[in-house]
This record gives structure tokens, sequence and C-alpha cells, in this order.
């Protein structure tokens, strides 16, 4: 899957300035297998491929951390992608000119297509959806993550940033766990506007060894803890309440029976308290009626 990604990398219409593989494999035969297998491209491109061997065993986070003081340059933009997606031809081309063309923009990113394993699906991960959506509130950011729309958020490793930008932001696991890139993303918004395409310029992998397949209550926690304290979103949101029933839904199918019940009761009484204070006890709710009814 790495050797597609990079594949995918080198083969854009406008090519990268630079390409940074950091092999943070755990073991040394891990590292020299990933070193034996790019050696074509170090040979081909010797002025803009490179490897970077980080201290091993280094947690997500830290390896991230590690990239943004160590490897991170003084390009205008960076995109910290991930090794098992790739890049349609058009990504590079599409996004930098929307950073080009907008200094208020401080990331932007796109559609997807999923792969299921080595199968392009016709399924994308944001939904079927046209034009471009700014995002310039992390509100906004999370109602796309929390609530339900009808347009779902890009994935990270598809985002170009502003490398200034990236520079300041924090993927710590302690803000959020595995969910910290929504931590991060928030905080990449309060420096400036966030830009979605929807149009698919790149393809997201899914397969069994992903960590994004997994649901952990103790990282949701983590995040809403986060973003409460540090006031992106109060405590009384409505988006909090829409994101817990969100995560039930996923956790249904880990839990035994007995808490399944549980939870089944709870998803319940969400949505009767949505119903009715979403629109049963909204005036506005039967003025639409009215109109749909009425309508000549």
């Amino acid at each position: 899957m790495l050797l597609q990604t990079v594949e995918s990398a080198i083969k854009q219409s406008v090519p990268f300035t630079r390409i940074v593989i950091s092999e943070n494999s755990s073991s040394e035969e891990a590292r020299q297998i990933t070193i034996d297998a790019l050696q074509p491209y170090l040979r081909q491109h010797p002025k803009k491929f490179f490897i970077v061997l980080p201290p091993s065993d280094l947690p997500s986070d830290e390896h991230t951390a590690y990239m943004q003081r160590h490897i991170l340059g003084e390009e205008d933009y960076t995109v910290l992608f991930h090794d098992d997606d790739l890049m349609e031809s058009t990504y590079h081309t599409a996004l930098r000119q929307i950073l080009d063309n907008n200094k208020d923009i401080v990331g932007v990113s796109c559609n997807a297509r999923l792969l299921n394993g080595q199968d392009l699906t016709r399924q994308t991960t944001m939904g079927s959806w046209s034009g471009t959506l700014e995002i310039v509130s992390p509100t906004e950011l999370l109602s796309t993550y929390m609530d339900f729309s009808r347009i779902g958020p890009p994935p990270l490793c598809g985002y170009m940033h502003r490398t200034s930008v990236l520079k300041q932001l924090s993927f710590s696991r302690f803000y959020g766990g595995k969910y910290s890139d929504v931590a991060a993303l928030t905080q990449l918004v309060a420096h400036g506007t966030i830009m979605w395409l929807s149009t698919a310029h790149m393809q997201y992998r899914v397969h069994p060894g992903q960590n994004s397949q997994t649901v952990s209550t103790r990282d949701y926690r983590s995040l809403i803890n986060y973003l409460v304290d540090n006031k992106w979103l109060p405590a009384t949101s409505p988006l909090l309440r829409s994101y817990r029933f969100k995560h039930l839904r996923l956790k249904l199918g880990m839990m035994d029976k007995k808490t399944k019940i549980r939870s089944i009761i709870l998803v319940r009484r969400y949505l009767l308290s949505e119903v009715l204070f979403r629109y049963i006890f909204k005036p506005g709710f039967y003025l639409h009626l009215a109109r749909l009814l009425f309508r000549s």
C-alpha cells in the first residue's frame, strides 16, 4: 500500500517540491524493508524524495509532533498523508489553487472515493453534493462530526495546510485520544477558514488493520472534555447530545446484551427529545407544515 501511495504522490499533474517518508515502524527489520523498497524512488528523485527515521515506538501523536518539529520545512503548504490512501493526479493542483487564491484559507480538503482493500467503490466519504463548503468557525466544523448532515467530514489525511499554521497545531492524545484529529482541526479553523471540495481528488482505503474502525468511549469522553474546557462548545450544546447518540450507535455492535439494552433505551430517549424539542414544541414547524398542506 505504501508503494501505491508513493506512486500516486509522484504522478501529480503539478509535482510536489518535496516528498518525505517518515518510517516509524517499531522494528529495524520492518524499517529496512521500507528503505529497500523505496530505493528506486531515491535514485530517480534524489533532490526531492527523502526517508526519515524518527525514534522507534513513538505513539501516533508523538510521531506527528516529531514531524512537525523536524520534517516540516519552509514550503508554503504541507500534507500529512497516510501510507494506505491514494492521491488522484489532480489532488495537488486542485487544493493548492484554493490556497493560492485566498490567503484567509488555512487548510483545504476534499471528498474521497472509498477503497475497500484494493477495490475502488462508487461510495464517497463526504456523501454526494456539489461545489465547495467554507467552514469559518469551530462550531461549524464540529457540527459535521457531531450532528446529522448530508455532508460528512473529509479524511484528515486529505488536508493541505498552510505550513506555518500546521506547525502550531497539537495532535496530542490527551485532547481526544484517537479522535485528537478533531481537536486539531478545531484549532486549525480558529486560525482562519477551512475549505472543503465536493470533488473526490483522493481515495480513502478501508481495511482490517485500520484503527479508525474501532470505537473508544474513553477517547470520546476525552474529546468532549477538551471541547467544553476550551469553550469550543458549551456543555449544554445540542451537538453534544447528537454526538452521544452517534457514538452509542457505533458502539452497539461491541456491547454485551445487558449494556446494549440500556444503550437502546438511551437512544430512544434521545430520539424522542429531539422530535419534541426540535419540531413539536417549535411554532415554525407548524408554519412549515401549514404551507405544505395548503400549497396551491
